[in-house]
């Protein structure tokens, strides 16, 4: 991952509480770049990891030597031997091996049309330098952070996280309490909401313009490029077993493109096996894979991905803690941080193990839960989901009937989460939210108060 960071306005803008609050994000180099227009200032900071080309070709923020734009970009374009091929058959000449350099020079030919000629996951800022417009962009789904706000004096600054944008010193700090009710709801903030009211999330498969030539600048009116509705019912024909393999294995084609060594986050599950199986068969001598194990027969995982391991014949490390360290790696894990996570403390772990071996690129079967129904309360939400349309069909006399023997002696806790089950979830995406909650919302009035 890298670090970006961008202000368009007319304040002073210090960079080095900006570098030092990325510099976890991107160790290997990093670079500012500052502009002027007729109206305002531009701060371009980007904190590099190498990735693809280690070398100085690779630094950001990077200019196109030609048009004069300039590009901070967080992320990797997974089509960009592609677009390197198109772009060199008009002539484009390159000098890194850099899809940061493809992107750049994409944008010289294609213009904004980059961003439905792209795949990856990305959040890019770039300067067009002709129209003196700033073009920001956010990947698909959302896989790679992007954070905007406004200054105390109608300036606009984004970042690859939120303590950034509070290191510039130009926005304001305040809580956002509905923030707040929804980590405790979900373990998680839901997007838009950040953990500071007036620091927003810019949301996924969106673009937006910056015009520089007016003042005061204009607010910012995101733009849709792709809804995933439009693909929900582009089912293939041939059976699912094949379109699932065929989609693994090429995600897996464009996310093994790197010059650094690559790892894989392995335990017991059926996601990260299904992966170590393709990548042991496409790959095995190159593949290194991380097992975090704890004193706790049961949560360690580490035997059954052992013998997955060895069954696959691929190099494995087991990485072993013991509960004093799992206290001081917790401390640390909250600390490296941006936004509260109630799940983020077990990729933190997992992460710093690998690092501490070497690796940086490591791939994970993170996402594919619901996919591949690998929990048990996958199962409960098909139960209870079949129970409620058994239910639908009763006179609603005797379905409150029914609730009331059920929730009988029942702590009030449980009677509340089932209650919203059966009543408050009112469709499938409804169900699974409720299932996921953490605290119910009398639990919450009582733990928070503002909420």
């Amino acid at each position: 991952m890298c670090g970006i960071f961008g202000y368009f306005g007319n304040e002073t803008l210090n960079p080095n509480p900006i570098l030092k609050a990325l510099h976890h994000r991107g160790p290997s180099s990093h670079g500012v770049w500052r502009g002027n227009t007729v109206h305002h200032q531009i701060c371009l900071i980007h904190t590099r990891l190498s990735i693809l080309d280690l070398s100085t070709a690779g630094h950001q923020p990077m200019i196109d030597p030609d048009t004069g734009n300039v590009l901070i970009f967080n992320g990797e374009i997974y089509n960009f031997q592609e677009l390197r091929r198109m772009l060199q058959s008009q002539g484009i000449q390159f000098q890194s091996l850099t899809d940061t350099e493809v992107l750049l020079f994409s944008y010289r030919v294609w213009g904004s049309e980059i961003i439905n000629k792209i795949e990856g996951m990305f959040a890019f800022i770039l300067f067009d330098a002709h129209q003196q417009k700033i073009l920001i962009a956010r990947d698909h789904i959302g896989i790679k952070p992007l954070y905007y706000a406004y200054t105390k004096n109608r300036g606009i600054v984004f970042g690859s996280e939120v303590r950034a944008l509070i290191a510039c010193g130009l926005v304001e700090t305040t809580h956002n309490h509905n923030a707040i009710t929804d980590y405790l709801y979900y373990g998680s903030f839901q997007e838009p909401n950040t953990l500071r009211k007036f620091i927003h999330c810019f949301p996924p498969a969106h673009y937006t313009w910056i015009n520089l030539t007016v003042q005061p600048l204009e607010p910012l009116s995101p733009q849709i490029y792709w809804d995933i509705t439009s693909i929900a019912h582009q089912v293939s024909s041939a059976p699912l077993n094949i379109v699932h393999h065929q989609a693994l294995q090429t995600s897996l084609e464009q996310q093994l493109i790197s010059d650094v060594p690559v790892g894989l986050f392995l335990s017991a599950g059926v996601d990260s096996t299904l992966l170590a199986a393709l990548l042991a068969a496409k790959d095995k001598h190159r593949l290194t894979a991380f097992t975090f194990a704890i004193d706790s027969p049961t949560e360690d995982e580490s035997f059954l991905a052992a013998l997955t391991a060895q069954t696959l014949n691929i190099k494995h490390h087991v990485v072993r803690v013991t509960t004093q360290q799992i206290g001081e790696w917790i401390t640390d894990g909250f600390k490296a941080m941006d936004q509260p996570s109630s799940d983020g403390l077990n990729t933190y772990l997992i992460s710093r193990a690998s690092t501490s071996q070497g690796i940086t690129v490591v791939l994970s079967g993170c996402g594919a839960d619901e996919l591949h129904g690998g929990y048990a309360h996958f199962q409960q939400l098909s139960q209870i989901y079949h129970l409620k349309r058994l239910l639908s069909f009763l006179p609603s006399p005797i379905l409150k009937t029914i609730l009331q023997l059920i929730l009988t002696g029942q702590e009030k806790v449980f009677k509340d989460r089932l209650q919203n089950l059966l009543e408050g979830a009112d469709s499938p995406r409804k169900l699974i939210q409720e299932k996921r909650r953490y605290f119910t919302l009398n639990q919450i009035h009582t733990l928070y108060p503002f909420s």
